[in-house]
């Protein structure tokens, strides 16, 4: 019963006979409710007829019996036994006198009668009577059973009928889905297979449409994912080959004796090292806040103060470029944010030293805090200079270094660390170019709470 036309045919079947099952329940004890309030009705009625009748009677005792039969004539309801009693306790009439033919049928009947419920009614002459009577209940004549049989083997033909067509109709339903089922199970095993060109069914149920389409969506992030992969080992093996074999091209020298062991050219391959260095521990710290098991700490941190200790941090490096650090600014709102402060300094950091590196010469550095909305905060850092177009797209991405920056000694990891950072705190990271004023502004937006 595992699959999905099986499950569906045993939902219909089940279903049918749930349906069958509860219709026989109601009908049963709705026929039982309407015979027995009918039979309450019957004798109710019955009751009041014979009570009127008998209570009209008048005249002597003589031939009492012959006027009471006579009164009882044409009663509205039908009775299995109905016996009237004068005031002395004699019967006087009842209906069974074909059945008192001898001692023993008369000893059955009167044997009845002393079981029965008798009730006393007053005729118009003052008279005494008492009568009893036994209704003949619905189900038990003959007609009103086989009318109760045929809706019985009715009901069982109709649930017969109504199983095979839910079979039928469960069948030319589920069928069609299972297919569509089917039919995406090996797409998705096709993807799994590593395969990024399945072609996803887009026809069927709506349900399965959809499927089809995040499965597609999949697909899709699957081979750009890919490919950034393919891209990023690509740029780490260049990025590591490059400064080892300077490394090993240096070391090969000194020790043939072409190159001089001296304390310079020391200097240098202990910078390439510190530059591997530096590279791999911002890879594995990627890594890290990138992995989904990874939790940040979060304390109350002043935004004020953030950006005031960034500015006092870069202003040897920004002064090296004749590029003025403003923290802050008039507009600045007072406010604290819930971060961790160790990575939210690392994503400024690497966002000022991006700005300060590739910035203008001779222009001025602006970093500051805007509310967005009452839940947001955006840290801003505004620098003169462009990102070239064809880098903007990309500049976030692992290891990419555009034409201007491979002259310099980035790793191109600091953007992609701080973007990670970013989405950590369930905020963004994005880059916004006005080529009219020719600046260039990083906004690192995450929640925040006013204090």
């Amino acid at each position: 019963m595992n699959k999905l036309l099986a499950r569906m045919l045993l939902v219909g079947l089940t279903a049918v006979l749930s349906f069958a099952l509860v219709t026989g329940l109601v009908v049963r004890i709705g026929f039982r409710s309407v015979v027995d309030r009918t039979d309450r009705q019957n004798v109710e009625q019955l009751s009041n007829e014979i009570g009127h009748r008998l209570g009209s009677l008048r005249g002597s005792d003589a031939a009492l019996g012959s006027r009471v039969a006579f009164a009882l004539e044409g009663l509205p309801v039908r009775t299995e036994l109905l016996a009237v009693m004068d005031g002395s306790g004699t019967v006087i009439f009842t209906s069974r006198k074909d059945r008192m033919e001898n001692e023993h049928q008369r000893e059955s009947v009167l044997k009845q009668l002393r079981k029965m419920t008798w009730t006393k009614v007053t005729t118009a002459d003052s008279g005494t009577l008492m009568y009893a009577f036994r209704t003949i209940h619905i189900d038990t004549e003959k007609s009103n059973q086989s009318i109760i049989a045929a809706v019985g083997q009715i009901a069982a033909w109709a649930a017969v009928i109504a199983i095979a067509v839910a079979v039928v109709v469960a069948f030319l339903v589920s069928r069609p889905i299972a297919e569509q089922a089917r039919a995406l199970s090996l797409a998705l095993s096709a993807m799994r297979a590593g395969r990024r060109d399945v072609e996803l069914p887009t026809r069927g149920a709506k349900e399965m449409r959809e499927i089809a389409a995040s499965a597609a969506e999949l697909q899709e992030a699957l081979s750009r994912e890919e490919e950034l992969r393919k891209q990023w080992a690509a740029d780490v093996a260049h990025d590591l080959r490059t400064p080892l074999t300077v490394l090993v091209g240096q070391f090969e020298g000194m020790i043939d004796g072409v190159l001089p062991a001296d304390r310079a050219r020391l200097e240098r391959n202990y910078e390439e090292v510190r530059t591997l260095e530096r590279l791999v521990n911002q890879l594995a710290d990627l890594t890290r806040i990138e992995s989904p098991g990874f939790k940040i700490e979060l304390h109350d941190v002043d935004a004020a103060s953030i950006l005031a200790s960034q500015a006092e941090r870069f202003a040897k490096a920004a002064e090296a470029k004749r590029i003025t650090i403003s923290a802050g600014g008039k507009a600045m709102p007072a406010a604290s944010i819930q971060a961790d402060s160790g990575l939210l300094e690392r994503a400024l950091a690497n966002l000022v030293d991006n700005a300060i590196r590739y910035g203008a010469p001779d222009s001025e550095l602006f970093l500051r805090a805007e509310r967005r909305g009452p839940d947001e905060l955006a840290f801003v850092v505004d620098n003169s200079g462009l990102v070239d177009p064809q880098d903007r797209p990309r500049v976030f991405d692992r290891l990419y270094r555009g034409d201007r920056s491979r002259s310099t000694r980035g790793s191109g990891i600091g953007l992609s660390i701080a973007l990670a950072i970013a989405q950590a705190h369930g905020g963004t990271l994005s880059l916004a170019c006005d080529d009219a004023t020719r600046r260039t502004r990083f906004e690192l937006v995450i929640p925040a709470t006013r204090r």
